[in-house]
């Protein structure tokens, strides 16, 4: 009875809302996806013993995209995602409670929330700028630090501020995101990547405000510091620039991450500093038949945040934290990080199928043990990135912060193919060959090919098969490999999935 009064409720205030609308917009297009997914792998743990997960994904979406008048703008989008029959307790539990399960008598899923939700203002204030203020996907480029994930079920959206300049064929643009907003009694994880940095709040104390009190304030973290907190915000200035170089963008960038999302958590006095400013750019484009793209960053600041929490596993000596930055004494850490990647593409129209070839290269700098007894941190943060894209479809080397190889970085080579066998159809296979920068441990190889196909303007069919051929010292660094148990440790995991993607 709750879950119908809800239900009616929802509906009433959606058909007043689009009434309303409807009455002042000048035109409201509405729009939507349903994507449902079968998966298969065996790469969860990477254990004989242990047998492959198998499961349905959904992800449902309902949009409208409103023009009030020549200038002001809003679009709204409802997403709901989960798995086939799980409850509260699955895979990817709902964001409020109530099971998916069929076999319950009464279905108990409110899971519907909102991806997006933002308005725009074209030349805000008679200024040469247009604001985009909400709930959005932020994407630059093509996702290396900025994307929405869109692989995943729920993909990624921030809390955030746009302004976008245009001057011709150029434009430049001011971001700000604020990903952790937390108060000293309740943190919320409100944008951001998953992958990133966690809130491990101490012991919280009484009247905590919102954006500052007591977070962090247990034992040695702040001490009742009233100005501290646990926020992160992140402001991103980058470019598009497209006139300097013929049939190539430039762009800039650069990001400065104010990130005290660390606080309460490692094992050093007081609060631990992880202010990072990012910047570098990248080009792409295309020259005497070839496409290519080439991009490089730099990351300094601190890292006191992560180095205290630097879990010790694996390669990363057991003296893995603060403790053990000989030259910071325990005082600071030092970041000095970079990523550089490179891609060279060929295309061969006039032969049959038309086949591409791409070469690809990417480096991601990591923390050794001279790092460490130096006092730097030499690990590369992704930010905000889609990985899915750039380090194998089976996903092992997502986390922003370094975990997935305990800090050691990641260095990608690979090959990659596609061509069309018949008209909207296209076969793609990558190779990929994965060691550490740091130490130079040898990782894996992985081999992923999917199949795609254009059903019609409005729903793609996707198919993929990958392997992962680990090596030793996979074991040594990764984390989703139990080491404190017996297990019987296989030498490759396999992955499939099958995809319909409906959109209108």
């Amino acid at each position: 009875m709750k879950r119908k009064l809800l239900a009616a409720g929802a509906v009433t205030v959606a058909v007043l809302l689009a009434g309303v609308m409807v009455a002042q917009a000048a035109s409201v297009k509405f729009g939507g996806q349903m994507r449902p997914r079968y998966e298969i792998f065996e790469q969860n743990d990477f254990d004989k013993k242990t047998d492959p997960t198998h499961f349905f994904l959904t992800r449902i979406r309902l949009n409208a995209d409103v023009n009030i008048d020549d200038k002001i703008g809003a679009f709204i989008q409802f997403q709901a995602r989960g798995v086939y029959g799980a409850g509260t307790g699955g895979l990817i539990p709902g964001p409020a409670p109530g099971p998916r399960n069929a076999a319950v008598p009464a279905d108990g899923l409110v899971d519907v929330g909102l991806h997006q939700a933002y308005f725009t203002v074209q030349d805000f204030f008679g200024m040469p700028a247009d604001l985009k203020i909400g709930r959005q996907e932020v994407v630059l480029d093509g996702h290396r630090l900025f994307g929405n994930t869109g692989w995943t079920t729920g993909a990624q959206s921030s809390d955030a501020i746009r302004l976008d300049h245009h001057h011709g064929d150029n434009m430049f643009s001011y971001i700000f995101i604020k990903a952790i907003e937390a108060n000293g009694s309740v943190p919320f994880a409100v944008g951001g990547n998953s992958a990133g940095a966690p809130v491990n709040l101490g012991p919280a104390g009484p009247g905590g405000l919102l954006g500052q009190g007591t977070c962090g304030r247990g034992t040695g973290f702040g001490g009742g510091d009233l100005s501290d907190n646990c926020d992160r915000e992140d402001h991103v200035f980058w470019g598009n620039i497209k006139t300097l170089v013929p049939n190539a963008v430039i762009s800039p960038y650069l990001v400065i991450t104010v990130d005290n999302s660390w606080n309460g958590s490692g094992t050093s006095a007081g609060n631990p500093a992880n202010e990072m400013i990012t910047v570098g750019g990248r080009i792409a484009g295309s020259a005497g038949g070839f496409d290519y793209r080439f991009e490089g960053y730099f990351q300094g600041g601190r890292a006191e945040g992560i180095a205290t929490t630097m879990p010790v596993t694996g390669k990363a000596v057991s003296a893995a934290n603060l403790t053990a930055y000989t030259k910071g004494a325990g005082s600071g850490v030092d970041r000095r990080a970079y990523m550089i990647g490179a891609r060279v593409g060929k295309t061969f129209k006039n032969v049959m199928w038309t086949p591409n070839v791409t070469l690809w290269y990417d480096r991601l700098s990591g923390t050794d043990s001279e790092d460490i007894q130096d006092g730097i941190w030499g690990t590369f943060d992704t930010l905000y990135d889609t990985g899915h894209k750039f380090y194998g479809y089976m996903d092992t080397y997502l986390n922003a912060t370094g975990g997935d190889t305990s800090y050691l970085g990641l260095e990608d080579i690979a090959i990659k193919t596609a061509m069309n066998p018949a008209s909207n159809w296209t076969v793609k296979a990558d190779f990929h060959y994965f060691k550490t920068p740091a130490e130079n441990i040898d990782l894996g190889r992985e081999l992923d090919i999917t199949l795609v196909h254009k059903y019609s303007s409005n729903l793609t069919m996707t198919a993929g098969y990958s392997n992962y051929w680990a090596d030793q010292g996979f074991y040594l660094v990764n984390p989703r490999v139990v080491r404190n148990s017996p297990t019987v440790r296989d030498g490759s995991a396999n992955w499939g999935y099958v995809q319909l993607d409906l959109k209108f």
